[in-house]
């Protein structure tokens, strides 16, 4: 996955076959809109989270962070960079995680990409049938 103030991005290298198409739209539907947000696991990605946030702390972050500010001074884009900040990176709960999730991962917000050899037919078939499910907004 990575992030961006405009999205979040999803990758995956699904298996290949023919067969394999229902499963592979089964499993990004769970990811999308039934992700359990664990707090044993929450708390076990802190620490990458944090180690991430200090790699990207370089000279030319810094100077991209400068010119983010100078160009948006007058809204929060400077203020609100993807990684988050780290007190909040530290104290999120699960239950935090969750009101975030709800609010804003719903299929409105979400674009679907498919890349490789499978079945038109079978895709969008198996993208009604799955997506079919998802929470309306």
């Amino acid at each position: 996955a990575s992030t961006d103030h405009r999205s979040t991005i999803y990758t995956m290298d699904a298996p290949a076959g023919k067969d394999k198409v229902k499963l592979v739209v089964e499993i990004l539907y769970e990811m999308m809109f039934k992700a359990l947000l664990l707090d044993a696991n929450i708390d076990t990605e802190r620490g990458p989270i944090l180690s991430e946030k200090q790699m990207r702390n370089t000279i030319g972050y810094r100077r991209s962070i400068k010119m983010l500010g100078m160009m948006h001074a007058a809204n929060r884009i400077p203020l609100r960079l993807p990684i988050g900040l780290e007190e909040q990176i530290k104290s999120f709960s699960s239950k935090d995680l969750r009101r975030f999730y709800d609010k804003w991962y719903f299929a409105g917000n979400m674009t679907l990409y498919v890349a490789g050899v499978f079945s038109p037919d079978a895709l969008s078939k198996a993208v009604a049938a799955t997506f079919g499910k998802a929470p309306v907004r």
